[in-house]
């Protein structure tokens, strides 16, 4: 792989990744060759908390183009925005109908919440695309 092969599949990388978020992801995107000799990818980052990355979900290659093709197939399997932010949705509702357990929150309050995270479960099972 020559320099500019490597840079456009390094920018095909990047692009991909960003249409998936749905935005730039939070840092920048480094294929790294490692201590290990192993090449993989560094940053990445989706957003500002740095709990999640590419390159935690990419191992290390023994060249380049295998972590470059890594990166891809990782990348395909990612939820587009819309799905993501519907599964996070999910996850605070959970979190809030918890939260309200665990603070012995009126059920008048809690009930409709409960009731939401009813309906998204519902509609997880049976939406299909």
């Amino acid at each position: 792989m020559d320099n500019e092969e490597l840079k456009q599949r390094l920018l095909d990388v990047h692009n991909a990744l960003t249409e998936k978020l749905g935005k730039q992801p939070y840092t920048g995107l480094h294929l790294s060759l490692g201590t290990n000799s192993r090449w993989g990818f560094l940053g990445g980052y989706f957003d500002r908390d740095l709990k999640d990355g590419l390159f935690k979900k990419t191992g290390y290659h023994d060249t380049p183009e295998e972590a470059l093709d890594d990166a891809m197939a990782v990348i395909r399997t990612m939820p587009d925005p819309k799905d993501r932010a519907l599964h996070e949705f999910q996850k605070m509702t959970a979190h809030l109908i918890d939260f309200g357990n665990e603070n012995n929150i009126d059920a008048a309050f809690l009930n409709p919440i409960v009731e939401t995270a009813r309906a998204l479960a519902e509609n997880a099972i049976t939406h299909v695309k």
